[in-house]
């Protein structure tokens, strides 16, 4: 099959968020274990929990699943119910990250803003790399190939250069082929998020270092969670 066309679901700018971060890494380096850990227990979990209790509002969930449903049907491309499950995850993390960044980006900042913003920046992109797990594992299946992945994740820490591009299609073609494995085992998605969890719990997942490992593992334990409310809902607006 052809390449998947993007409908415009979301016009988040993640290059200028990432610049921001990058810029806070720069000026902080990493917290210290012990601030971490106080983080993950008294800001991000409760936060999570929080987040969780609004997926009980089953009408808006629906609403949220639909606009990308119609979005993606559109363009032409049926999209699966775990792909827009997936994607209002990612959406929602991306919108909340924004939100926190245009004051920042906008001069109207200070430190607890700062630190707040990279906080849950870093607890967004533990959700995005679990939710784009399951995209990149459908792209696998349907016949996306490595470069074309690279492509689609417009991402400013992927390599220009193109021996070092090559390298990152090869490890990507790792990384994705386990994936779809996993998909097509367990098509409901659940099997991949599960695993693409205890990746960052276990410490083998990439991630750029200038993020917070034990803060993006919380977002990925969130993104798990969310996922179980959001997946049985996807499935049901996918039949109409």
């Amino acid at each position: 099959m052809s390449p998947e066309r993007k409908p415009d679901i979301q016009s988040f700018d993640h290059e200028r968020c990432q610049r921001l971060r990058e810029m806070i890494f720069e000026r902080t380096s990493h917290l210290s274990p012990e601030s971490t850990s106080k983080i993950c227990t008294d800001v991000l979990v409760p936060h999570a929990n929080k987040a969780l209790d609004v997926l009980d509002n089953i009408p808006a969930v629906e609403e949220g699943l639909t606009v990308i449903k119609n979005a993606y049907e559109k363009e032409g491309f049926k999209p699966s119910s775990p792909r827009i499950a997936a994607k209002l995850l990612d959406a929602q993390a991306m919108k909340f990250i924004e939100m926190l960044a245009d004051p920042l980006l906008a001069g109207h900042g200070n430190q607890q803003t700062f630190t707040q913003f990279f906080i849950f920046y870093d607890f967004a992109m533990g959700i995005k790399y679990t939710a784009n797990a399951v995209i990149m594992a459908e792209n696998r299946i349907r016949g996306n190939s490595e470069f074309d992945l690279i492509d689609e994740l417009n991402s400013p820490n992927l390599p220009t250069d193109p021996i070092a591009n090559v390298e990152a299609a090869l490890l990507l073609e790792n990384l994705t082929r386990r994936a779809a494995d996993l998909l097509i085992k367990d098509p409901t998605g659940r099997l991949l998020i599960r695993s693409t969890v205890q990746s960052l719990e276990n410490g083998s997942a990439f991630i750029p270092d200038f993020l917070t490992r034990d803060f993006n593992i919380e977002g990925a334990r969130y993104a798990e969670k969310a996922y179980g409310i959001i997946y049985p809902l996807a499935q049901r607006i996918n039949k109409k």
